[in-house]
């Protein structure tokens, strides 16, 4: 859940010209994404400027302007998957298995 007030309710204090983590963004990768390097960007509504839509509560309830949304790039890379070859392998050994060594049942008087 998003708040705009501390744990403790006493809140902080961010000086002049200083920069403060507002939050961060996730975002999910579809699971066919080709890999690379995607370049993010954050753009507004209404009259374009993203901060018109985004405060913080100054001491006194009044808005603070956020007017700096960074933009940026994200990775994605492949995941690894194994060979064709590698799960035919796999699959001749169970079977080798399976047939070499049949499990044995025990008689029960």
């Amino acid at each position: 859940m998003a708040s705009d007030v501390t744990n403790d309710g006493a809140g902080f204090t961010i000086a002049s010209g200083g920069s403060f983590g507002l939050g961060h963004v996730l975002f999910d990768v579809a699971p066919g994404a080709a890999p690379g390097q995607f370049t993010l960007s954050f753009t507004g509504n209404f009259s374009g400027v993203v901060a018109d839509r985004n405060s913080l509560p100054g001491p006194s309830g009044s808005a603070i302007s956020v007017a700096n949304f960074s933009g940026g790039t994200i990775s994605v890379s492949a995941a690894p998957e194994p060979s064709p070859l590698s799960l035919a392998l796999a699959g001749m050994a169970a079977l080798m298995v399976a047939v070499f060594f049949p499990k044995r049942h025990r008689r029960t008087s």
